[in-house]
C-alpha cells in the first residue's frame, strides 16, 4: 500500500526485546522496550486487518494519543524494572542501600571506617598536678574549608607540671684547660670584650689567651668567646664566616632518611623487658623510689633535696678579663746623659732601674818627681812606698768610701766603708772581688810584654797595648780602663779600672705604673708582659701574679716625675738580669682584672639512640610512660630545618652521676638519664629537642548520650535509631579491625552487641545494629526466642556512643590546640604528631569487591588465600595479596595497600598482626609488607568529533581515565594494556580519534638511586609506546629467593603532568 497515512505498514520493532546479558557486564540490559519501540509496535498493530477503519496516524487523534500514553507508561515501568534488576546484583548495583542489603544476605557488612588517633601533649600550670580523665575533649583548629574535629582522651593520664618538658641536658660544667681551650662560655651578654683582648685562664698552669671572636647568645643568656690557638695567637684570616650552601642536586638522597620510620613501640607497657639487674642497680630510678617509700617523714622533700644536691666538687679554675692596660713608670723616659770629667755631655746611656754603683781601682807604682816628655809637665815624686799601691773608691747612690793599701803578698780582706773587698796579688796578677756587687776584676800587669789584660767576672774584657785607652760596656755596665802614657821613668804607668754598673733593683715585687689607676684593688690579677725583645729569639714568659697592696705615690727618677699607682705583687716580676730601664721599656701591664662568671658549656652531641640524658632529676617518672620527642632532625644530609617527632616508651630512668664515675664533670648535680624501650628512629639537634612528658592518646570522635526510648516486653524486635551518626569505630585487633564505641544499657545494665541473633538464646541480653546509606544506625533487640526482649520500662533504654570518624580526622601536626574540656590545672594542649589511621567508610566499589571475600575467610585462616581475604576486610587496609614462601621455615608473605595512595602505609599493622595470629594457626609464620606503587605516565593526542569543543571534552576524558585507572579501581598486580587505555578514551562521548604517544610508568624502585631515576626519566621520551605495562604480583625473587611485594599501578589525579592530553585538529 502506498497511502501516506502509513496505516498498512507492519512494524519492524521487536517487542519485547531480549533481556539476555553476557557475563562480566557492569550494567544489565533488562528493558523489553523503550518509548520509541513501544509506540512503533502499537502503531503497527493498528494496521492489522481486523481494524480496517482506523487509518489515521495523527498525534492529535484520541486513539493515537492513547497509544502514546501507554508507551510512556511502559517506558517508565521498564526503566525502573531494569534499575531494580541491576540493584539485585552485586556487580551492577549502584545504590549504597542495595549493596548494604546484598551484604546482609551474604552475612557481611560494609566496613564502617576507622577513627583517627594521635598522641597529644598537655601543658600544666606551674607547680600543678592533675588527672586527665578518659573522655576529656580536645579540638583541632580547622584549616581553610575544613571543620573543627573533636578528639577524646582514651585512658586516664596522671599529669604534672614538671613533666611538661623533660628537657634534655643542653650544657655541662666547663672544664678549663688553659692551653688547649678554644671556647669559653661566659654568663651574660655584656662581657665588654672584643677581638684581640687578653684573657687570663687560671688553672694549675695559668696562661694568657687572646680573644678571637665574641658572640653573644641571647637565648641562652651567655656569650661565646672564641680563643686563638695557644701556638699561634694572632689574628687569623676570617674569610667567609659561613661557606655558601651547596646546591642540592641529588634530591633522591633525601628520600631514605625521610622515609625512615620512627621509634618502634611495645604494644603495651607490659611488653617492656624489665630485668632484675637493671631494675635494682644502684643507679636505677627504682632505688630512690624505694628509699622514699620506706622513709615517710622525708617523702615530700626527698626528691627536691636530691635534685639540688651537688655530687662532685665545683670546677676549678677561673677566667679573668683585664680592664686596664698600663706600662711601668719610666717606660718613655729619655736616655741618661753621659758627661766627661768636666761635666760636658758627651753622649747618652740607658738608666739603671735602681741606683748605680761606681768602683774605681787604681794601681800605681812608687812615684817620684819626673817630667812628662810628651807634655813637659812636672810630676811630684813621692818616696817611701816600697811597693806598688792600690786605691779603691766606691760610690753607691749617696754613699761613698775609699781606701788605699799596698799590694798584698797574699789574699787579704779590706773594709772600704761598709763594703768588703778581697784582694789578691800573685805573679803580676792582681785580683779584687766585690761580693756584694757580684763583680770581680783581674788585672795582669805588663812585664816583658807591653800587653795589659783585664778580666771581669772571669771573662776577658780587655786586651790592649800599653799607652792606649779603651772602653767597653756589657750587661748594662760602663767600664773604662786607662793608662798614663808618656812617662819617662821605668815605663811604669798607673793603671786605672773604673766600673759603673746598676744595682739590682730591690725589692723585685714592687712595680710603679705609668699613671694613677683608681680601680685596681688588692687580690686582683696582674699580668706583666715583656713582649719579645730584639736580642732574644724567644719571648720572655709573662709574669702572672696577684696584687697584695696598692698605693698612690709620687715618683721622681729617670729624669721625670709623676703621681702613679704602686703595686705590691705576690711574686717577683724582675730578676737579677733586669738592671737597666731598657729591660722594661717594652713591658705592658694588664691590671684591674674582672672575673668572668662562667656559663655551662653546650653539649654538641646529637640526641639519638635509646638513652637521653636529662637536665633535671625525675625520680618518679613511671616505667612504661609514653613520651613524645620532637626537634630538628640532623640525619638528613644537605638540608636543615626538617622537624621530626616520635612517640617513645620509658623503660627506666637512671640516676646520674654514678658513684665513682670518672666521666663525671666537676660541679655535677643529680639528674636523670632516660632509658627507652627502643632506640629513636631519628637523630635530633640537641638544642631544639623538646620531650613532652604529659602525653595522652586521643581518638577522633565526640561522645553523645541519649535516651532511646522505653522497652515493651509485649513487642518483639524493638528498634531504635540513633539521632546522630556516623558512630565512631576505633582501631582494634578484632577480625574486622574495628571496635564500635556504641554502648547500650537497659535499666542500667549493659547489653552486648552481636553480629546476628543466630546463636542467641531467649535470655541473652544482646542486640544487633544496622547502618543505612545515610550512616544512621538502628539498634534491634531480640524477639524472645533469639535474643531477649526488652523489659517494659519508662525511658529505660539508653545509649552512649561517639560521633565522628574517617579521613577528616587525619589532622596535620599542630592542628589540635584547643581544650574543649579543661581539667583543673591544665593550661594547654598541643599535637606534635599528625593524626593518622582515619579511614572513610567503604565506598560502593570497595563493598562490591569485599563482600565476596567475606565468605572466604569466615574469621579463620587455613589457606594462603584466606590470609589475603582476611587482610582485605580488615579496617584500614585497602587491598591485600599473599603467597606462601617455601624454605627451612616456610611462611606466608602478605602484601597490603592502604585505603588511599596518600596513606599507602597501613597504620594498623600491629592490630592486623594480632588479628592474624588469633585467627590463624599459631605454628604458621607470616610477614606483612607494604606494596610498591607505580605511577602511570600517559600522553595522548585526541581528535574531537565535529560539533564538540576541546574545552568540554578534555575534562570528561581526564575524569574517565582517573575513574578507570585511579588507585581505588586498581588491584595489586593488575597489569594495564594499551588497548584498555585507548578504549577508555574512545568511550568518552565526543572523541573521534586517539593517538597515544607515551604509555609508561615510574615505580618506587626507580627512585631508590639518583642514577636510576635519571636513567628512567631519560628513557621516557625516547622509549616506544609499550603495548602493556606489566605490574608484578607478590612474588619470589629467583636470584635471592626472597619475597617481593606486589606492585600497584594507578593514575594520579593530583599530578596533572602524568596525564598530558592535547588536541589534534584535523
Amino acid at each position: 500500500m502506498s497511502e501516506s497515512c502509513d496505516c498498512c505498514t507492519t512494524s519492524a520493532a521487536r517487542v519485547p526485546m531480549s533481556t539476555a546479558n553476557r557475563p562480566g557486564l557492569s550494567a544489565l540490559g533488562y528493558r523489553i522496550g523503550t518509548y520509541a519501540s513501544f509506540v512503533e509496535a502499537m502503531r503497527a498493530e493498528l494496521s492489522q486487518f481486523d481494524l480496517p477503519g482506523l487509518k489515521t496516524r495523527e498525534p492529535g487523534d484520541p486513539a493515537i494519543a492513547l497509544l502514546d500514553a501507554w508507551a510512556m507508561v511502559a517506558d517508565v515501568l521498564t526503566f525502573y524494572q531494569e534499575r531494580i534488576a541491576n540493584e539485585g546484583f552485586l556487580r551492577t548495583a549502584v545504590e549504597r542501600r542495595s549493596v548494604l542489603e546484598l551484604a546482609i544476605l551474604a552475612g557481611a557488612t560494609l566496613r564502617p571506617g576507622v577513627s583517627a588517633s594521635v598522641n597529644v601533649a598537655y601543658t600544666l600550670d606551674q607547680n600543678s598536678a592533675a588527672t586527665i580523665p578518659p573522655g576529656s575533649r580536645v579540638q583541632s583548629l580547622p584549616a581553610q574549608n575544613q571543620l573543627p574535629q573533636m578528639f577524646e582522651v582514651s585512658d586516664s593520664l596522671d599529669a604534672r607540671a614538671a613533666w611538661n618538658n623533660l628537657a634534655p641536658r643542653l650544657t655541662r660544667p666547663q672544664i678549663l684547660d688553659a692551653k688547649v681551650q678554644t671556647m669559653i662560655y661566659a654568663a651574660g651578654l655584656s662581657t665588654n670584650l672584643k677581638p684581640n683582648d687578653p684573657l687570663l685562664v687560671i688553672t694549675s698552669d695559668p696562661i694568657v689567651r687572646t680573644v678571637a671572636a665574641v658572640e653573644p647568645e641571647p637565648p641562652q643568656a651567655r656569650t661565646k668567646i672564641t680563643l686563638f690557638s695557644h701556638d699561634a695567637q694572632k689574628q687569623p684570616n676570617m674569610g667567609n664566616a659561613v661557606p655558601p650552601a651547596s646546591r642540592i642536586t641529588n634530591f633522591v638522597a633525601l628520600l631514605e632518611p625521610l622515609a625512615k620510620p620512627p621509634a618502634a613501640l611495645p604494644a603495651v607497657p607490659l611488653d617492656i623487658d624489665r630485668r632484675l639487674p637493671l631494675a635494682f642497680a644502684p643507679d636505677s630510678g627504682t632505688v630512690p623510689l624505694m628509699v622514699r617509700l620506706l622513709k615517710p617523714a622525708a617523702r615530700t622533700q626527698f626528691f627536691d633535696a636530691l635534685r639540688h644536691a651537688t655530687v662532685a666538687p665545683p670546677p676549678g679554675g677561673s677566667v679573668h678579663a683585664f680592664r686596664v692596660k698600663a706600662a711601668p713608670f719610666g717606660h718613655n723616659a729619655p736616655l741618661k746623659p753621659v758627661t766627661d770629667e768636666t761635666g760636658i755631655v758627651i753622649g747618652s746611656e740607658e738608666w739603671p732601674l735602681s741606683d748605680a754603683v761606681a768602683i774605681r781601682v787604681v794601681i800605681s807604682p812608687k812615684t817620684r818627681r819626673g817630667r812628662d816628655t810628651g807634655a813637659g809637665a812636672d810630676m811630684e815624686e813621692v818616696f817611701g812606698r816600697p811597693h806598688k799601691s792600690v786605691l779603691v773608691q766606691i760610690a753607691c747612690g749617696s754613699e761613698k768610701a775609699s781606701l788605699s793599701f799596698d799590694l798584698p803578698n797574699a789574699t787579704s780582706t779590706f773594709q772600704v766603708g761598709r763594703w768588703e773587698v778581697v784582694a789578691t796579688f800573685d805573679d803580676r796578677t792582681f785580683t779584687l772581688k766585690f761580693d756584694e756587687f757580684a763583680w770581680s776584676c783581674e788585672i795582669r800587669l805588663p812585664g816583658e810584654s807591653t800587653i795589659l789584660t783585664v778580666d771581669t767576672n772571669g771573662q776577658r774584657a780587655f786586651e790592649i797595648p800599653i799607652g792606649h785607652a779603651a772602653e767597653n760596656a756589657t750587661g748594662g755596665e760602663r767600664l773604662r780602663v786607662s793608662t798614663m802614657h808618656g812617662l819617662a821613668i821605668d815605663r811604669e804607668a798607673p793603671i786605672a779600672v773604673k766600673r759603673e754598673a746598676p744595682i739590682v733593683p730591690h725589692p723585685w715585687k714592687v712595680i710603679d705604673l705609668d699613671a694613677a689607676y683608681d680601680q685596681i684593688v688588692p687580690n686582683s690579677w696582674v699580668v706583666i708582659d715583656f713582649g719579645k725583645p730584639r736580642d732574644f729569639p724567644e719571648p720572655r714568659r709573662p709574669v702572672i701574679t696577684q696584687v697584695v697592696d696598692v698605693h698612690k705615690v709620687s715618683v721622681a727618677k729617670y729624669g721625670i716625675t709623676g703621681r702613679v699607682t704602686r703595686l705590691h705583687l705576690e711574686d717577683d716580676w724582675l730578676d737579677e738580669n733586669d738592671l737597666m730601664l731598657s729591660a722594661v721599656r717594652g713591658v705592658s701591664v694588664l691590671a684591674q682584672s674582672e672575673r668572668l662568671e662562667l656559663a655551662e658549656a653546650p653539649i654538641e652531641a646529637e640526641v639519638s639512640g635509646d638513652t637521653i640524658e636529662l637536665a633535671d632529676f625525675y625520680g618518679d617518672l613511671p616505667i612504661g610512660r609514653r613520651l613524645i620527642v620532637e626537634g630538628e632532625r640532623t640525619d638528613i644530609n644537605a638540608t636543615s630545618g626538617i622537624k621530626g617527632a616520635e612517640l617513645v616508651t620509658v623503660m627506666g630512668a637512671e640516676v646520674l652521676p654514678k658513684d665513682g664515675d670518672p666521666a663525671s664533670y666537676p660541679g655535677e648535680r643529680v639528674h636523670s638519664r632516660l632509658k627507652l624501650a627502643s632506640p629513636l628512629g631519628y637523630r635530633y639537634k640537641r638544642g631544639t629537642v623538646v620531650i613532652h612528658g604529659n602525653v595522652a592518646a586521643v581518638t577522633h570522635g565526640e561522645t553523645k548520650r541519649e535516651v532511646l526510648g522505653s522497652g515493651d516486653a509485649s513487642r518483639a524486635t524493638q528498634r531504635f535509631t540513633l539521632r546522630q551518626g556516623p558512630v565512631t569505630h576505633l582501631a582494634s585487633s578484632t577480625p574486622n579491625g574495628t571496635k564500635s564505641t556504641l554502648e547500650v544499657q537497659v535499666n542500667g545494665v549493659l547489653w552486648t552487641k552481636v553480629n546476628s541473633f543466630t546463636d542467641a538464646g531467649p535470655f541473652d541480653r544482646c542486640y544487633i545494629t544496622q547502618t543505612d546509606e545515610t550512616d544512621k544506625t538502628t539498634i534491634i533487640f531480640g524477639d524472645g526466642v533469639n535474643g531477649m526482649r526488652l523489659p517494659t520500662g519508662q525511658e529505660n533504654v539508653t545509649a552512649s556512643y561517639r560521633v565522628g570518624l574517617g579521613s577528616e580526622g587525619n589532622v596535620s601536626t599542630g592542628a589540635i590546640s584547643q581544650l574543649a574540656t579543661r581539667p583543673f590545672g591544665v593550661k594547654a594542649v598541643a599535637s606534635p604528631l599528625s593524626a593518622s589511621g582515619g579511614v572513610d567508610r567503604d565506598i560502593i566499589d570497595q563493598g562490591k569487591s569485599n563482600i565476596p571475600r567475606a565468605t572466604i575467610a569466615m574469621d579463620r585462616l587455613i589457606s594462603v588465600e584466606d590470609y589475603a581475604a582476611f587482610a582485605s576486610l580488615f579496617g584500614g587496609v585497602g587491598k591485600a595479596a599473599a603467597i606462601a614462601v617455601p624454605g627451612h621455615r616456610p611462611f606466608v608473605y602478605l602484601t597490603v595497600a592502604g585505603p588511599t595512595w596518600q596513606d599507602n602505609k597501613v597504620s594498623q599493622h600491629d592490630n592486623l598482626r594480632q588479628a592474624l595470629a588469633q585467627a590463624g594457626d599459631p605454628s604458621i609464620l607470616f610477614r606483612i609488607d607494604t606494596c610498591e606503587l607505580m605511577l602511570l605516565i600517559v600522553a595522548a593526542r585526541i581528535t574531537v568529533a565535529s560539533g564538540r569543543t576541546w574545552s568540554n571534552v578534555e575534562p570528561d576524558i581526564r575524569a574517565a581515565l582517573i575513574e578507570r585507572f585511579g588507585y581505588e579501581r586498581r588491584e595489586l598486580g593488575q597489569s594495564i594494556a594499551l588497548s584498555e587505555l585507548i578504549a577508555a578514551i574512545q568511550g568518552v562521548p565526543g572523541v573521534a580519534a586517539v593517538n597515544v604517544n607515551m604509555f609508561d610508568s615510574l615505580c618506587g624502585s626507580d627512585v631508590d638511586l639518583d642514577s636510576s631515576l635519571r636513567q628512567k626519566l631519560a628513557s621516557l621520551e625516547a622509549a616506544p609506546v609499550a603495548s602493556s605495562i606489566e605490574v608484578q604480583p607478590v612474588r619470589i625473587d629467583p636470584a635471592t629467593l626472597r619475597p617481593l611485594p606486589a606492585q600497584l599501578a594507578f593514575l594520579s589525579a593530583e599530578l596533572s603532568d602524568t596525564l598530558i592530553l592535547s588536541e589534534v585538529v584535523p
